[in-house]
C-alpha cells in the first residue's frame, strides 16, 4: 500500500513511518500542505495525519473517500485541536489517544479506536505526553491492519466534548511556571488553584 504519512513532528512521529515500512508499506513522508491533484500524481492510497500542521482540504477528503486518518493525542470528544494534553489537565477530562477519520472539521471524525490513559500527579506534562505518544503508536500498530481493510466501522463522536486553539494556549501557558512542560501534574493543579483561569 502506498501511505503518505503527513507530519511536523519528525522527532516523535518518524518511529511510525519507520515501522510502516518496516511490515512492507510504501511511506511517504511529507510536511508541507497537500492538494487532491498531488495524492493523485503519486497514487496514494491511503493518508496518515500525526502531528500535522495543516488542516486536510476538502478536496483531499473527498477524493481519497474514508481513506484519511488522524492519531490524537487525546480522550475525543474531548480536547479536540491544539495542545490536548494540557487541556486535559486543565479541564479535567479524560486523559487518552484517539485514532479517527478526518472529516472537513478539526478532530471530529468518527471515531475508529481509542484508549483511556491515567496519570498521577508526579507526571510532568513533558513525561504524559511522551507516555500519549507511546500509547497512540502502540494503539496503531495493533490496529493497522484492520484499519486498511476498513474493518472497523466508525462511530460519531456526537455533541458535546471541548476544543481548543492556539490563542486559548497561550491564554493558560503561564500556569506552566517556569518549569513550563517539565512542571509536574502536581504542581500544576496548585496553579490553577491560586489562579481564576477564564478560557
Amino acid at each position: 500500500m502506498r501511505i503518505l504519512f503527513l507530519t511536523n513532528n519528525f522527532e516523535k512521529c518518524q518511529g511510525l513511518a519507520d515501522w510502516l515500512d518496516s511490515i512492507g508499506e510504501r511511506t511517504i513522508r511529507w510536511k508541507k500542505q497537500i492538494r487532491a491533484n498531488f495524492l493523485q500524481d503519486l497514487a496514494i492510497d491511503f493518508v496518515i495525519s500525526y502531528c500535522y500542521a495543516y488542516l486536510i482540504r476538502e478536496d483531499v477528503i473527498d477524493l481519497m473517500k474514508g481513506k484519511i486518518i488522524n492519531l490524537h493525542n487525546s480522550f475525543l470528544p474531548w480536547n479536540r485541536g491544539v495542545s490536548p494534553n494540557i487541556w486535559s489537565f486543565i479541564d479535567v477530562t479524560p486523559l487518552g489517544v484517539t485514532i479517527h477519520q478526518v472529516d472537513k472539521q478539526i478532530d471530529t471524525g468518527e471515531i475508529l479506536v481509542q484508549k483511556q490513559v491515567y496519570f498521577d500527579d508526579r507526571e510532568t506534562l513533558r513525561s504524559s505526553y511522551d507516555k500519549l505518544h507511546e500509547e497512540v503508536q502502540e494503539l496503531f500498530k495493533v490496529n493497522w491492519d484492520a484499519i486498511k481493510k476498513g474493518e472497523i466501522v466508525g462511530e460519531a463522536q456526537g455533541s458535546g466534548g471541548t476544543a481548543h486553539s492556539a490563542k486559548d494556549f497561550s491564554q493558560v501557558k503561564f500556569l506552566m511556571g517556569n518549569e513550563r512542560w517539565d512542571i509536574s501534574i502536581h504542581d500544576l493543579n496548585m496553579n490553577m488553584k491560586t489562579t481564576c483561569v477564564c478560557v
